[in-house]
Order: C-alpha cells, then sequence, then structure tokens
C-alpha cells in the first residue's frame, strides 16, 4: 500500500506541475529572457529539426531563438555562445532571424556561462513586426575581465572605446553575412567587394585526419633519413602547431607508405568512410604556406615546403597561377589582412574559408615584388637561425 500512495503522490505532483506549466504557457509576456542549451542535437531526432528549423538546424540554440521569435509579439532576450555573429553554417540564421531583428548586441567573450569553454554574447532580439531600424548598437566586452565595468554608461551615452553602432544594411551585403560590427563603413564597403582572394589569387585547404596519430606520426629525429620521401615509409606532414610567421620548422612526419591505404582502413573502420584519409590529396606536396588551424595567440602563415601532405589541423594556401608562394605568405602576413581574418574567426579557429573571402584589390607588379622580397628576406632570416637548432631538420652547425 505504501508503494502504491508513493507512485500516486509522484503521479499527482508531476500532473500539477505539468499543469502549471501549461498555465505558464497560455500567459504573455512583455520580454522574455532565455540561456537555451547548445551543441549538437540528438541524433535521432535530427531529421525532424532540419525539417522544422531549415536555417537553424546546425545547434541546438539557434533553434531556441528561431522558435523564440516565431512566437513572439515583443522582445527576445538570448544569451548564447557567439558563433552565430560569424560561422558559415548559421549564413541562413543569420540572414533570416539575427540581423534584421537585432536591437542590442553584448559581446562578452570567455569567463561567463560558469565553467563552459564556450565564447558567449547577450543580445535583444525585436519581433519582425517592431524592428524598423537599421542601426543598432554593439559593445565588445570579451578583453575586460569584469564584463559589467561600466556598462550602464556606455549602454547610456555610448561613449565607451568599445561602443559601436552599426548598420545591418551594410552588414547585409558581405557574403555569409557575417555581423562584423566593429568594422568602419568604409572597410565594410571594401569587404564586401565581388572579387576575392579564391579568385585567382590563392587556394586554400584542408588536408587529411589519420585518426590515430600515435600509430601514423613520428617525430623526424625518431626515423632513419632513407626512410624519408615521397613513395617512401615516412613523408613530412603540415599539422598546425605553436604559432609562428614566416618559417616554422615541421617535425612531424606522416606514415604514408602504400599511398596511405593504412590510413584510408583506420578512417573506415572509424567513420565508415574513406574521404578523410585523403582529403584535399591533389594538393599535396605542392609549395605554398600553411598555418594553424587554431591559435589563440594570432594568426599566421609560414612556408609550406614542396613535398608534404596537408593535414586538417595545418591547412595550406597556396598560389595560383601568375603569384608565388612569396606573395601570398607576405600578403596574409600583412597586419590588414590578418585583421580581417581574425575578425571572422569563432573562437580562433581560421577557417580555410574566411581566407579565400577576402576581397581582393589588384596591385601593381610594383608593389607584389616588394612583398615578394620583404617575404624572403624575413624567411631567410628566421633560417639562418633555424640551423643552430639541434632538434630543427635545417640543423647543420652548432652555434
Amino acid at each position: 500500500i505504501g508503494d502504491q500512495y508513493l507512485q500516486r503522490q509522484l503521479f499527482s505532483n508531476d500532473a500539477v506541475q505539468g499543469f502549471a506549466f501549461i498555465d505558464i504557457c497560455r500567459k504573455q509576456f512583455d520580454a522574455v529572457l532565455m540561456n537555451p542549451p547548445f551543441g549538437l542535437f540528438f541524433k535521432e531526432h535530427f531529421p525532424w529539426l532540419k525539417s522544422k528549423y531549415p536555417d537553424s538546424y546546425v545547434d541546438i540554440y539557434s533553434s531556441f531563438v528561431a522558435r523564440g521569435l516565431q512566437l513572439s509579439q515583443g522582445k527576445v532576450g538570448v544569451i548564447s555562445p557567439r558563433s552565430f555573429l560569424i560561422t558559415p553554417k548559421l549564413a541562413r540564421h543569420r540572414e533570416k532571424y539575427v540581423l534584421q531583428n537585432l536591437n542590442v548586441l553584448l559581446d562578452l567573450g570567455e569567463g561567463v556561462m560558469d565553467d563552459a569553454t564556450v565564447l558567449s554574447c547577450a543580445y535583444i532580439l525585436d519581433s519582425i513586426e517592431l524592428c524598423e531600424n537599421s542601426i543598432f548598437p554593439a559593445f565588445d566586452r570579451k578583453s575586460l575581465e569584469d564584463k559589467s565595468n561600466n556598462l550602464d554608461r556606455s549602454v547610456i551615452f555610448l561613449d565607451s572605446n568599445n561602443t559601436y553602432l552599426s548598420d545591418k544594411r551594410e552588414i547585409g551585403r558581405l557574403q555569409k553575412t557575417p555581423i562584423l560590427y566593429s568594422l568602419s563603413s568604409r572597410i565594410l564597403h571594401t569587404i564586401s567587394s565581388n572579387e576575392k582572394l579564391k579568385d585567382g589569387v590563392l587556394i586554400a585547404r584542408s588536408g587529411l585526419t589519420t585518426f590515430n596519430d600515435f600509430r601514423f606520426l613520428r617525430l623526424r629525429v625518431e626515423v632513419d633519413p632513407k626512410d624519408i620521401g615521397e613513395l617512401k615509409i615516412w613523408e613530412p606532414i603540415a599539422k598546425g602547431g605553436t604559432f609562428s610567421v614566416f618559417y616554422s620548422d615541421l617535425p612531424l612526419l606522416i606514415r604514408w607508405s602504400t599511398s596511405g591505404n593504412e590510413i584510408a582502413e583506420e578512417n573506415q573502420r572509424v567513420n565508415g568512410q574513406t574521404a578523410q584519409a585523403r582529403q584535399a590529396s591533389s594538393y599535396y606536396r605542392r609549395f605554398g604556406g600553411t598555418y594553424s588551424y587554431r591559435s589563440r595567440k594570432d594568426f599566421g602563415v609560414r612556408v609550406l615546403p614542396a613535398g608534404c601532405i596537408i593535414g586538417n589541423k595545418g591547412p595550406a594556401v597556396l598560389p595560383a597561377i601568375n603569384f608565388s608562394a612569396e606573395f601570398v605568405i607576405g600578403l596574409l602576413n600583412s597586419r590588414f589582412i590578418k585583421t580581417l581574418i581574425k575578425l571572422q574567426a569563432n573562437d580562433s579557429q581560421y577557417d580555410t574559408g574566411i581566407i579565400e573571402r577576402i576581397p581582393w584589390v589588384p596591385f601593381s607588379p610594383e608593389k607584389i615584388q616588394r612583398i615578394e622580397s620583404l617575404t624572403r628576406q624575413s624567411i631567410d632570416k628566421i633560417r639562418s637561425i633555424s640551423i643552430h637548432e639541434e632538434n630543427n631538420s635545417l640543423f647543420t652547425v652548432l652555434p
């Protein structure tokens, strides 16, 4: 009897809570504030989510935002990851739900969502009927330890150094509509140009994934030199590493014997396919530049020697016809281009698409030659130091 009573009691409590929830759903509110969950949806429910929210399904939180706006006749306040500002996967979500309805934006960065290692953002969205103003204020607090420091004054007087007034119409002209609120109208106009670096200047590609680095990767010093090289057991691989510019040693080798068939088999075992084992293989062993796919310190491009395999964490940036690798490396290491790349990188992840979408303004032959010359000088200076480092592949003599 005691168990039956307990079951009835638990059922009645659940019912009371359920009816209370229904009562809440029937009410109307002047404003709604939500901190939605984020991440991927359950695999078995993913097709349903994609059918209901075709523009926002790639993350749970963006689907919550879309639904909130559908229900709203007023304002929706959100605290969520900041990835919606720039990630290409949410471009349609930005265009349909965010940009046109954005009322105010507070870019917070790290240290907001308890122990979650995610960059966050707080923002207010107006319902479509209420949103009329094309200008919205944005407050960049990412670099501040105290995110609320003098925030009330900044909001009221708009007098902070990190306060911006952005025009939705100008942002809307950008490809993939990244919400680059801190850029001036002049720069926004420049980067909205239809001509991009991918249109005849460079090619950026991410490479393979081994799915078992312990098995397939070795340091150069661990391998007999006679086994290193094309058509041999081991080949050099670009796999990211610490931040550096112009030149950095590539200390890793990959077991590429039998044309990567062993890696493909591991890929098949883990993933059920082999595509990632040979990703961008037509661009392997070409001379160009490489960089670390993710780096909190900075973005920097260095030499990718001929004869190297490309890894997924060390993408390749290769010159197109009529341009040299030195020009591409020097151009991407320029302060202006690096700034544009970093502004569009979410959580310091430098996708190849960001680089290819950088606008291109043709240079004079003299300026191109000047960039090439300065790049070669920079590379040679760093290489001259490397020959004295015992762990470097260029090591020849003691200092």
